[in-house]
């Protein structure tokens, strides 16, 4: 399996999100990318459990992942985006 196949194990905010390493590295020069690309550094924050790290909000974080996985930005009926949200957003850059 290629290491960009592999699954990657996250902590977002207290909340464990799953995918793989192709997927965070989708777009060149994010903030993703610079972590899971090839000079990933082990450096990296991780909790207890030896999963990466990231002190975000969670919940939001999963449309982050759909948007890389689908090229596509499918939110939620009635969701409504407020300064967390473009704030969190300056992180993944």
């Amino acid at each position: 399996m290629e290491a960009s196949e592999q699954a990657v194990v996250l902590n977002v905010g207290g909340i464990v999100h799953t995918t793989t390493r192709a997927t965070l590295c989708k777009f060149p020069g994010s903030m993703l990318a610079v972590m899971f690309g090839g000079s990933f550094t082990p450096s990296v924050l991780r909790d207890p459990a030896g999963h990466v790290f990231i002190d975000r909000d969670g919940r939001l974080f999963r449309h982050v992942l759909n948007y890389l996985r689908c090229s596509r930005l499918c939110l939620p009926d009635g969701f409504q985006v407020g300064w967390t949200a473009v704030v969190g957003s300056t992180y993944h850059r």
